[in-house]
């Protein structure tokens, strides 16, 4: 049974990592994907991670009010429901696919292989990669045999430039508090 939900969890992470999440039931009207990524806080206000703990609330280590903190109050973000432990799933209206995608998978380390085209990362667990295209973010860590991921993904108003590198810092503020 644990084994099967380790390689159902590890599916999903796979999936979010490679495929990008694509959950979009819960969506609300908000903001075209330029605003809301225009205005997302500095990456540099994030901290280092300090423990590797999920939030008590959150089985991926992230909040909705947390999400909702790092997004303008006028996205509309709010948390779809996931069959996955470990798992989050936010989304918002920008006019196609949209969302941000958070896991934990314990002991997930040793069954994940980074996607090609991800770039190393200092500063977040004991090894990271990030990866960027337009529109869209995601980047992993480990710590210990855990694998962590965050990726989001909009659509509308995004392209090359300053809203893919607001979109990465979305992501590892994300990657950040799912690590603390």
């Amino acid at each position: 049974m644990v084994r099967s939900a380790l390689v159902g969890s590890l599916l999903v992470v796979v999936s979010l990592v490679a495929c990008g999440g694509d959950d979009d039931d819960g969506a609300s009207a908000a903001e075209a994907s330029g605003q809301v990524t225009s205005t997302i806080a500095d990456s540099s206000s994030a901290s280092a991670p300090s423990s590797s703990a999920p939030a008590a609330d959150s089985p991926c280590g992230v909040t909705l009010a947390e999400v909702q903190q790092l997004l303008p109050p006028t996205s509309g973000v709010t948390e779809s429901t996931t069959p996955d432990p470990g798992r989050c799933n936010f989304t918002w209206d920008d006019g196609g696919p949209r969302g941000i995608d958070v896991a934990i998978v314990p002991g997930g380390r040793a069954a994940f292989e980074v996607p090609g085209g991800y770039e190393p990362l200092d500063g977040y667990g004991d090894e990271a990669y990030t990866s960027t295209v337009p529109g869209r973010a995601s980047a992993v860590a480990f710590v210990g045999d855990d694998l962590y991921a965050a990726d989001v993904v909009v659509d509308g108003a995004t392209g090359a430039g300053a809203a893919d590198a607001d979109l990465l810092d979305l992501c590892l503020q994300l990657l950040a508090l799912t690590l603390d």
